[in-house]
């Protein structure tokens, strides 16, 4: 339901975002002004643009416990993804899906390296449905501002990538999951309708 409302509350944006593009254009040089145009706008369409982010600190306990479930389940070391598969044949654990060592700089593959001496592809695949539900949902840049926060945004998910190389292969798994079940519900809403003022 939490992320119902956070889809519902992002496809809203959406049907706003040209009203919200015509009053920056209106408004270009007075944000007093700018600003209570776009507040009359969510008024009138019953949009709270903070719901969406406040949302997300009820997932945090979520998210913050199964990382800590999977760095400390017994049941879940050395548990494979499926039977036979060996890349990913710890849970609790990053999957080495690919021996690099020999391959990379040494600060990077050896085993106290960055990376380690394994290619993990579970964090690599979660930032790219990550990226995907990023370019599919996120409203339109309304100005440059927007635009470049938008595209630093694209930046920090691959730098997330690098960094959550190591996480483990259960979590990558459930957030894998979460995204593509994230982006098959907001294909199921209604497609956002052009919205007017009068």
């Amino acid at each position: 339901p939490i992320g119902r409302k956070m889809a519902m509350n992002a496809q809203k944006m959406q049907e706003l975002a040209p009203e919200m593009k015509k009053i920056a254009d209106k408004y270009k040089d007075n944000l007093e002004k700018r600003s209570a145009a776009q507040q009359e706008l969510f008024k009138a369409h019953k949009y709270n643009p903070a719901a969406g982010c406040l949302m997300m600190p009820l997932q945090m306990p979520i998210f913050v416990g199964l990382y800590r479930g999977l760095s400390v389940d017994i049941g879940l070391r050395q548990a494979p993804f499926f039977e036979g598969m060996s890349w990913c044949s710890n849970l609790a654990g990053p999957d080495k899906f690919w021996h690099w060592e020999h391959v990379v700089p040494t600060f990077l593959g050896s085993p106290e390296g960055f990376l380690g001496p394994f290619l993990n592809v579970l964090p690599f695949i979660t930032v790219l449905l990550f990226l995907v539900q990023q370019i599919l949902f996120t409203p339109p840049p309304q100005d440059e501002n927007q635009a470049t926060q938008q595209t630093v945004m694209k930046f920090m998910m691959i730098f997330m990538g690098i960094m959550f190389h190591k996480v483990a292969a259960g979590l990558c798994i459930y957030m894998i999951a979460s995204s593509l079940w994230g982006i098959a519900e907001r294909k199921l809403l209604p497609k956002p309708k052009a919205v007017t003022t009068g």
